[in-house]
């Protein structure tokens, strides 16, 4: 059975707080990276197993990149960009990044909450897709 899981990476950890309390009315638990190098680390491993990823665009962490990077993958999960620079700007920036929703700060827990679990909701089933490789690379076999 599929874990119950939400990758939250946030280079100066001040928004994981909000992350755990509305992850947990979701249901999921958190894992949390500080660098773009620790998520690379949770995704090699993990990224089959996570309902969301959350990344808090901080210059600490590559969050662009690790946006394009995920969303390059075939059977990504759903992603939300966190972002304490213009709403109207970073919504563009997160689309063409491949996050599903954006938040600007300062947000409520209430306000994550809702987007976090719309976002869930609303994701595709990943299920369905032919075997690739942890990154989503089509292969002939089963890659554990």
């Amino acid at each position: 059975m599929k874990p119950h899981l939400i990758l939250v990476v946030d280079a100066d950890a001040d928004t994981v707080g909000f992350v755990l309390e509305a992850s947990a009315r979701t249901g999921h638990a958190v894992r949390q990276a500080k660098t773009s190098r620790e998520a690379f680390e949770i995704l090699k491993n993990e990224l089959r197993h996570l309902d969301a990823v959350i990344v808090d665009v901080d210059p600490g962490a590559h969050g662009l990149a690790l946006l394009e990077a995920v969303s390059s993958c075939r059977e990504k999960p759903p992603l939300l960009m966190l972002s304490g620079l213009e709403e109207a700007y970073m919504k563009t920036v997160a689309a063409k990044h491949g996050a599903s929703a954006c938040l600007c700060k300062p947000f409520s827990i209430e306000q994550l909450y809702a987007v976090l679990n719309r976002t869930i909701m609303n994701a595709p089933a990943r299920a369905e897709f032919s075997w690739c490789d942890k990154w989503g690379h089509p292969c002939d076999h089963a890659v554990a």
